[in-house]
């Protein structure tokens, strides 16, 4: 349900499944001519709803539904990758066909393949190993260790030659980052939930790796950003539900 208050700051409460903010019950977000909106969660999903929202890696994978996570963990050598997505918003796992699994990896290597996999362009192995491992003794000869510790884990994901190195994996934040422009271009979309709940927290929520001032510069640009059009998403589809007069 959704009721609107008349005061000095716009408050709306409206019905955003769970997933969207897992960890929290109420989230302010401020936007120019809104001085405040209270997103509320709605525990009280009806099923057919929730298999809906369960629905959110469609407009990347095609076929996968989100489940809970498992036990097992994605760092298997006989485990094919080019059917599932990485998931960098919020803890990051990986989406199977089969469900959710845990991105066990080592830091380093984590904060190397989201690099990759958010960077359009294949990226040179100077730069990455100066990116990564600029303190190290041999830092292609690190580098080329990651390479292929990423390359057992995750079989497929990367694409490496003698010069550069570039991910071929979906990514949700790819999926996050095309629902949204929907949702501002139209936020009536009838896929607004499924895109607001990809957004699970900030980037790589967790991760805390040693590297480059450039990397790190580079990993907070891409959290705000996404952060900031995850306000922006949730404020305009808060808007179109307030103005089809589902205010009561």
């Amino acid at each position: 349900g959704m009721k609107l208050r008349a005061d000095d700051a716009l408050v709306a409460v409206v019905c955003v499944p769970r997933v969207v903010l897992p960890s929290l019950r109420l989230a302010r977000l401020h936007e120019q001519h809104v001085p405040l909106l209270q997103i509320r969660i709605d525990l009280r999903q009806s099923p057919e709803r929730r298999d809906r929202i369960a629905s959110s890696f469609r407009p990347c994978t095609g076929t996968s539904k989100l489940r809970p996570p498992r036990p097992a963990h994605a760092c298997a050598h006989d485990r094919p990758i080019m059917r599932s997505v990485l998931c960098l918003l919020g803890p990051p796992v990986l989406a199977t066909p089969e469900g959710l699994r845990r991105l066990e990896l080592r830091p380093k290597a984590l904060a190397l393949l989201a690099r990759l996999a958010l960077t359009d362009e294949p990226q040179e192995r100077d730069a990455l190993a100066e990116l990564f491992f600029h303190e190290a003794a041999d830092p292609r000869g690190t580098l080329r260790w990651y390479l292929s510790y990423l390359r057992a884990c995750l079989p497929g994901a990367l694409v490496v030659d003698r010069e550069a190195v570039s991910a071929r994996i979906p990514t949700d934040v790819a999926a996050f980052r095309s629902g949204a422009r929907r949702i501002l271009d139209d936020p009536g979309t009838p896929d607004a939930l499924e895109t607001l709940a990809l957004y699970h927290g900030d980037l790589c929520a967790g991760l805390q790796v040693s590297a480059s001032a450039d990397f790190h510069n580079w990993l907070y640009v891409q959290e705000d950003e996404l952060r900031r059009t995850f306000r922006r998403a949730a404020v305009a589809y808060a808007h179109a539900a307030l103005g089809g007069g589902h205010a009561g």
